[in-house]
């Protein structure tokens, strides 16, 4: 799959959103001669993109800023969508900067790095849904929440990496 942004909508749901319109384009690597592309799908997602994720259940996560947007890819000539969620705002400001599927694919968290905060949503059901959100460092105002990465042995499990993120803390950095 190679996923690209087709197209900005100028509809806002407020001075900082924008959706997007991104374009799934399938390819048949092992096809003779030439890879092959075979099947082109768009889909809207909510907000700015930040990543893409596919799971073994050939699931696409695609993931704003914030928002989420689940495709079906079980059939890779025909995808399908599957579900779109806002995720939760912040008072101030707001990006979801990672996500990942937990739970036996059953879940995805998603991290947000301005609150310092992760949110547990459950995909079981055509209709994504918020399960719970927890502020990692409740006492820090500053953006040093990084990264997920999933324990490979228990998907139950998952590191959060945070340190300073001087990037979108806005600060310099003085050696």
């Amino acid at each position: 799959f190679s996923i690209n942004i087709d197209d900005r909508a100028e509809v806002n749901q407020d001075a900082e959103m924008h959706s997007f319109v991104m374009e799934i384009i399938t390819y048949h690597l092992a096809a003779p001669n030439n890879p092959a592309e075979i099947a082109r799908f768009k889909t809207e997602i909510g907000s700015t993109p930040i990543d893409a994720v596919i799971n073994s259940h050939n699931k696409i996560m695609l993931l704003g800023k914030n928002s989420l947007t689940l495709v079906d890819a079980s059939n890779p000539h025909q995808l399908q969508n599957n579900a779109q969620f806002m995720l939760p705002k912040n008072k101030e400001r707001t990006a979801f900067v990672d996500a990942a599927f937990v739970d036996n694919n059953k879940k995805i968290v998603a991290l947000e790095t301005y609150s310092n905060s992760l949110v547990l949503l459950d995909i079981e059901s055509p209709n994504i849904s918020l399960l719970d959100q927890m502020h990692l460092l409740p006492t820090k105002t500053i953006p040093l929440s990084i990264d997920i990465e999933v324990n490979p042995e228990n998907s139950q499990e998952f590191w959060v990496l945070q340190g300073s993120n001087y990037r979108l803390a806005n600060k310099k950095l003085i050696a």
